[in-house]
């Protein structure tokens, strides 16, 4: 779960980044992940939002590359939890 989006901030590392940018992590981090296909589910938006289209019990597994900042990391946190 990621938005793969850049947030223009040069304050932090990664986050000056341009979006074409993320587009190209993302198609990246895609590719690599081909193999497993049948396996994994890639989803391309905010993971407090990809929570709310999960059921209960649907998954095993989920990575979330969050937005560092507490706030943010606390809300994920509890949106899958």
């Amino acid at each position: 779960v990621d938005p793969y989006l850049a947030y223009g901030d040069p304050t932090n590392f990664g986050r000056s980044l341009s979006q074409k940018h993320f587009d190209i992590f993302y198609y990246y981090v895609q590719y690599h992940l081909s193999f497993f296909r049948a396996r994994y589910q890639m989803l391309r938006e905010p993971s407090v939002i990809a929570a709310k289209g999960i059921k209960n019990n649907e998954l095993d597994f989920v990575f979330i590359d969050a937005n560092h900042e507490y706030k943010n990391v606390l809300d994920d946190l509890e949106a899958w939890f």
